[in-house]
């Protein structure tokens, strides 16, 4: 296993660190309170928690100000440079919890929406099996994924798909489920 690779996050340096793996860590630190007592913190690995779109994030402080900032963001400005034509980050295995460098990729709105449907989605439900029967619900045949059936029957895809998700009860004579 690769070693951790700790680097300043941008505007928090001398408070907060970013790992390749994506994990953030805070530094031993000294600061003033309200009352001028000294007080002396010392680092650790920072909790990171989920938003409602399921990206980690993580609260960091400066100045007695805090602000939100999510884990995936942090790990790539740390770790890379910016780039103009792209602002977005994808992550690969589209597990969002997954923060790692490796995971992480550069891209612009519609490169990301690409990969959402050309990849992801397609894996997920395309690629599934399913089972084909008659309208008294008797089994005739198992099918790879939803593309065959479409290319051998030339029927449209987006209908069994609605089919075997249970928005429709039937398409083209037949019933369609995902087998179990």
């Amino acid at each position: 296993m690769e070693t951790e690779i700790w680097k300043d996050i941008i505007w928090y340096e001398w408070l907060y660190q970013v790992s390749n793996n994506g994990n953030v860590r805070s530094l031993d630190n000294k600061f003033k309170t309200y009352w001028t007592r000294i007080m002396h913190l010392k680092g650790r690995i920072l909790k990171q928690c989920k938003q409602k779109n399921w990206y980690n994030y993580i609260d960091l402080y400066k100045d007695w100000a805090k602000v939100k900032y999510t884990v995936h963001r942090i790990v790539w400005e740390a770790f890379l440079e910016k780039d103009t034509l792209r602002n977005q980050i994808n992550h690969k295995d589209w597990n969002r919890a997954n923060n790692s460098l490796d995971n992480l990729e550069y891209c612009n709105p519609s490169e990301n929406h690409l990969h959402k449907f050309t990849v992801l989605w397609y894996k997920h439900h395309w690629m599934k099996q399913i089972d084909q029967l008659d309208l008294e619900w008797n089994f005739i045949k198992s099918w790879e994924s939803i593309r065959k059936v479409a290319n051998e029957l030339k029927m449209t895809a987006c209908h069994i798909w609605a089919c075997c998700n249970w928005k429709t009860k039937k398409s083209q004579w037949f019933i369609w489920r995902f087998s179990k």
